[in-house]
């Protein structure tokens, strides 16, 4: 594969192209194409801002946008379930955060408050949505694949493709847990279809998502370095762009960069966004870090987990998350 996208990729900065759409059929949409790794030792998507479609025609968008969106809504691990997603409840709230550092409308919910409705209210007003849910996918009909929210409620991609759910102007849905980009592969003969495929369907500009279950942790530190690349110039840059670069990022920090995280100012939330379920000591929440659950991790905590983590290594210039494991299953669908 890199024998064909390095100098695909070396034509199109020859001509000045900065853009590439790829259209996949069959098994190679299950393939990262966009993060393939060039022996210029950077990816396809570093080299030139890529996307992926499932057709040329969902790349159409309405002329009749809706303008009035503003905001960025984030929802992470819906409670109860047997399998919470700590650091995708973070994720939430460290991205609402920064949104409201940049003086844009940051709002969260997590746990129990991370509803069926308010996901569907902010689908209808937001401007970027952040959804870190388990999703399922249906492989009898993608149409019952669905979003798992708090209280056992779902939402289904049939309902958000239909006229219940407008998703016209969203300029993106991240869906950053796990199964969110499966893919149908046996549904479509002349395109893939998954639950990123069926945003745009729904008129939504871009969805990321990921091929395959990514370990916790990677996913929390690729999000929050995407929004810092992203949030601030949203307006003038697609996601893709900021993506290439969070994900050259996290392939890159090494375990001293890690054991001194915490200076990108993503802390210090409100009182209100604390942990409600009373406060843990600092050693038990260091037991957790290693492998014991735990029942909530705001920013502060999660900060200093991640410090703590980076510092046990022995090789400090190691670099964790190098494997394509860990980062080149997030992909951009859309523009």
């Amino acid at each position: 594969m890199q024998r064909v996208c390095a100098p695909l990729a070396a034509e199109l900065l020859r001509r000045g192209i900065t853009g590439l759409t790829i259209i996949p059929c069959g098994l190679l949409a299950a393939f990262p194409l966009s993060n393939i790794l060039l022996d210029t030792g950077h990816t396809l998507g570093e080299s030139v801002s890529t996307s992926v479609a499932p057709s040329a025609r969902a790349l159409v968008q309405s002329a009749s946008k809706q303008l009035r969106r503003a905001g960025v809504y984030t929802l992470g691990n819906p409670q109860p379930r047997s399998a919470p997603l700590h650091w995708s409840e973070v994720e939430a709230l460290s991205l609402a955060k920064l949104a409201r550092r940049l003086n844009l409308d940051g709002y969260a919910k997590v746990q129990t408050a991370a509803t069926r409705a308010w996901l569907i209210d902010a689908l209808d007003k937001g401007y970027v949505v952040d959804a870190s849910c388990h999703g399922k996918f249906d492989h009898d009909d993608f149409r019952k694949s669905v979003l798992v929210l708090a209280r056992d409620q779902e939402l289904s991609l049939g309902e958000l493709l239909s006229y219940q759910i407008d998703l016209r102007g969203l300029r993106l849905l991240l869906l950053s847990a796990c199964q969110t980009m499966l893919l149908d592969l046996q549904g479509a003969v002349n395109q893939v279809r998954s639950l990123t495929s069926g945003v745009l369907q729904s008129r939504a500009q871009a969805a990321l998502g990921s091929l395959w279950p990514v370990n916790d942790l990677a996913t929390y530190l690729l999000m929050v370095r995407f929004a810092q690349e992203w949030f601030p110039h949203m307006d003038t840059e697609p996601p893709a762009c900021a993506l290439a670069r969070a994900q050259h990022w996290l392939r890159t920090i090494t375990n001293r960069e890690l054991s001194q995280w915490g200076t990108m100012n993503v802390s210090g939330f409100s009182q209100h966004e604390h942990r409600k379920v009373g406060e843990k000591k600092t050693d038990n929440l260091i037991l957790e870090a290693l492998g014991v659950s735990s029942e909530r991790y705001d920013s502060e905590q999660a900060n200093r987990l991640i410090r703590i983590v980076g510092a046990r290594e022995d090789e400090p210039d190691k670099q964790p998350f190098q494997d394509p494991f860990y980062w080149a299953g997030f992909q951009i669908t859309g523009w």
